[in-house]
């Protein structure tokens, strides 16, 4: 992971995750087809540095594992409640928690549909050109694969600090059918597109001339939002209110 740092925001250290959700299929998905589904997207990070890659098994102890389908069905074919809430896999990239990628992966529930959630450890610095270049290619490349409803790469302590205070407690990334915020990255499919409406979404990309919108992703700024910089959270709120997402 690149080190060269041109910017290093406030401390405390700001913790990012990347999020994807596709919508229940309202029926129950059977293993072979989960172990398939779960290969692709592991795949997918298997094209990066081995430091960002899902390694270990991450469960109770990080277990070296091999991702190929026979290994990924085994796991799945003991799964109890499968039949009723889908499969969900943990791995981790790295054995030390600071350093690891934590890669959450639920596929096939009927109720809350499929999501993939990639902790991005403290070592990634996202005001750093070179890491943010990696983490916008892993975003589009899961947004390619997972072929998700929503997505967004969240800088925890602005989501918590600032929707989820102001609401009393966690709501939904989703909310009544659109975003409950915008973040740095996202990702809208034509659903969430039009919910938000095209007319607003237009004029956002008019007056912000270095926010950009393309297959579905829309990019607010180069590099992460500052949860300690009052430019960023100004930025930040007035494209919410442009949004209606407020």
């Amino acid at each position: 992971m690149n080190k060269s740092v041109g910017y290093v925001p406030d401390k405390p250290v700001q913790r990012h995750k990347i999020i994807m959700k596709r919508k229940p299929e309202h029926e129950n998905v059977a293993p072979d087809i989960a172990a398939y589904r779960i290969c692709e997207i592991i795949e997918v990070f298997n094209q990066f540095d081995v430091s960002y890659r899902p390694n270990y098994l991450n469960n109770r102890e990080k277990q070296k594992f091999e991702c190929n389908y026979d290994n990924v069905y085994k796991l799945l074919d003991k799964e109890k409640n499968s039949d009723r809430f889908g499969y969900r896999l943990f791995f981790a990239s790295n054995e030390d928690d600071k350093q690891s990628f934590i890669y959450d992966i639920q596929v096939g529930n009927p109720y809350m549909g499929s999501m993939l959630a990639i902790y991005i450890p403290e070592s990634v610095n996202l005001y750093d050109e070179a890491d943010v270049k990696i983490i916008i290619d892993m975003f589009e490349k899961a947004a390619a694969i997972f072929n998700p409803f929503y997505g967004c790469v969240s800088n925890v302590r602005i989501y918590n600090k600032r929707i989820a205070r102001k609401n009393s407690g966690q709501p939904p990334f989703i909310y009544k059918g659109k975003p409950s915020t915008v973040h740095w990255l996202n990702y809208w499919s034509e659903e969430i597109a039009d919910c938000i409406g095209i007319d607003k979404i237009k004029k956002v990309l008019d007056e912000h001339r270095q926010i950009s919108f393309d297959s579905g992703i829309f990019k607010i700024k180069n590099f992460a939002l500052d949860a300690e910089n009052e430019s960023d959270m100004e930025f930040h709120k007035l494209l919410d209110r442009e949004l209606g997402l407020r």
